[in-house]
């Protein structure tokens, strides 16, 4: 486990070295704004990262919430309702599926016509990367997947993390991305977040319904999910900072939103 090991010392590090410089922007504030948004993404990162790399070495000790999955997946097998089977099915192959990815390259063709690029390139890296970091992530993992006769899907590869876990949270959020800055309501942007973690958090739920992951494979996949899209989104706002000088990119266009 030594790449989880890796991810803590590097997540911790920059977590602090983050929180030190917000630390010290706060005490000078008149040169906080234009680096504020990349330091608190930074850190964002980086803690989510960290969080990743202490669940993985905490199923390595078998400590901590490992402890916990054979207890969880044994609850939600002897919890199974057909009733509410085929809902589970529904919310598993939302957070992995064809139409998904097509429809987050919609929302990145509307966010470059928006004069959004910086959020549209986050947004088509962050999708376009997502199985990708994560099938690495298992490859390097390797940890065996929830016993066969708990299986209500056919499913393949290794269990940690879980790769729809992943990509829910990086869907969610960049459809949150794309929503947020054009509504003025706060009651508006709270529905919009809400959906989005109550969405996220129904894939992660029905992977573990369904017998296709542990608790942990979930914890590690949200996490690491949100430290990739973090990661991202900072990367980007890093590089599309404008150049000293008068620039006019011309009108933004807007969606009309409550």
């Amino acid at each position: 486990m030594w790449l989880a090991l890796v991810g803590l010392a590097l997540g911790s590090v920059v977590f602090a070295l983050c929180v030190a410089a917000l630390a010290g922007r706060v005490r000078r504030p008149a040169g906080a704004l234009p680096g504020t948004p990349v330091l608190l993404g930074a850190a964002l990162a980086a803690g989510l990262l960290a969080g990743h790399a202490c669940v993985v070495l905490a199923v390595w000790w078998d400590a901590g919430p490992a402890r916990l999955d054979a207890g969880v997946s044994a609850w939600f097998v002897e919890h199974r309702d057909p009733a509410v089977t085929p809902t589970m099915h529904v919310a598993s192959t939302v957070g992995d599926s064809p139409p998904t990815t097509v429809l987050v390259l919609m929302v990145v063709v509307l966010l470059w016509w928006l004069r959004r690029p910086g959020a549209a390139i986050a947004a088509a890296v962050a999708t376009l990367g997502s199985p990708l970091v994560s099938s690495g992530f298992k490859g390097f993992y390797d940890r065996p997947r929830p016993p066969m006769d708990e299986h209500l899907v056919t499913i393949t590869g290794s269990s940690m993390p879980s790769g729809h876990a992943f990509n829910a949270v990086v869907v969610a959020g960049v459809l949150a991305v794309a929503v947020l800055p054009s509504l003025r309501r706060s009651v508006s942007r709270a529905v919009v977040v809400v959906v989005a973690v109550a969405a996220t958090a129904a894939v992660g739920v029905s992977r573990i319904y369904l017998g296709a992951h542990w608790l942990t494979d979930v914890l590690a996949g949200w996490m690491l999910g949100g430290a990739w899209l973090a990661g991202c989104l900072t990367v980007v706002a890093l590089l599309d900072r404008p150049a000293p000088g008068p620039t006019d990119p011309g009108p933004r266009r807007e969606l009309v939103a409550a």
